[in-house]
């Protein structure tokens, strides 16, 4: 496995290559539901869930083997936030909800992880020691939600990020160099336009095209990415997910011996894939942000790092 121990400030390391690219010609290593390294077997499924899960529910297993299954395709990360960090991942991506239950707000994918409060406090410290690390949180999905909560977030956010913020205003126009001038390095884009428009700090998710493939094999997946790279907007953050979608058929075939059952062991054929077209074919197509699961498998930050553009 890959420690990416050089990794925990490569911008700055990279200085004078990317200093002049702006956010639209970064390349940006991410990850895919970023935070569901915490969710497990005794994990409660949250109100995301999909209506497959209630399929397996019917089939003749013990309810807490049916969670253990879950959670295995539920899971897209090994790596909690800081350890991304460390490694180079600069984009996170987020879904939360607030748990009526016990009203914290976690991160979700099927079932809940961890505590959204564990995000925060882990970009707020990494920001600190690295000052030229620029960080995308992209909060794309909401589930439970109340003016309240989001009120809260947000709250919590700016007082934790402060003057490290990016405003909206900047634009992706703004190149690296002037983030550094302005001591700013927090992109946060959020799904929610009554607190967008009441925050300057806040990105819309206007600013941002995310396609999902939803496909099930690397061959469809590598089609839709074709397709994708072929026609790359220019004036939004553009996402390539570089992912595949477990489905009811893929969960069942994985219960049979030479299937992979979990995502980590789908995605361990996967994601090398994905990596290898970024290095080989898509190299210098004008990629933007790449999200990938189980990324610390690959040489995926080394790879990122090679393909930054080339300004004349």
């Amino acid at each position: 496995m890959n420690t990416f121990s050089s990794n925990s400030n490569w911008m700055a390391q990279m200085g004078d290559e990317i200093a002049g690219l702006t956010l639209r010609q970064l390349v940006i290593p991410g990850t895919h539901d970023s935070g569901t390294y915490a969710i497990n077997k005794h994990s409660d499924y949250s109100p995301d869930a999909p209506s497959f899960i209630k399929e397996l529910e019917k089939l003749p297993i013990l309810p807490n083997l049916i969670k253990g299954i879950v959670a295995g395709w539920a899971r897209t990360q090994g790596l909690d936030w800081t350890a991304q960090l460390n490694a180079g991942i600069r984009y996170l991506d987020i879904r939360t909800c607030l748990n009526t239950d016990d009203n914290q707000m976690y991160i979700v994918h099927t079932m809940y992880g961890g505590l959204l409060s564990d995000l925060i406090a882990a970009v707020k410290a990494f920001a600190t020691a690295n000052p030229k690390e620029i960080i995308l949180l992209d909060f794309n999905h909401f589930y439970e939600m109340t003016a309240a909560s989001h009120k809260q977030l947000v709250g919590e956010m700016l007082t934790a990020f402060g003057s490290k913020m990016v405003p909206a205003a900047a634009g992706l126009g703004t190149k690296v160099s002037d983030l550094w001038k302005a001591e700013q390095q927090v992109i946060v884009l959020y799904d929610d336009t009554e607190m967008v428009s009441a925050n300057a700090q806040l990105w819309s998710q206007n600013a941002i095209q995310s396609p999902w493939p939803n496909v099930q094999s690397v061959d469809a997946l590598k089609t839709a990415l074709d397709k994708e790279v072929a026609d790359l907007p220019g004036e939004v953050f553009f996402v390539l997910q570089g992912i595949l979608t477990e489905n009811t058929e893929l969960v069942v075939q994985g219960l049979l011996p030479g299937n992979p059952g979990t995502l980590e062991e789908l995605e361990a054929i996967t994601s090398p894939k994905v990596v290898g077209w970024v290095q080989n074919e898509w190299n210098d197509v004008g990629l933007n942000i790449v999200i990938i699961d189980w990324f610390q498998t690959t040489n995926y930050l080394e790879v990122i790092k090679s393909i930054q553009p080339k300004l004349i």
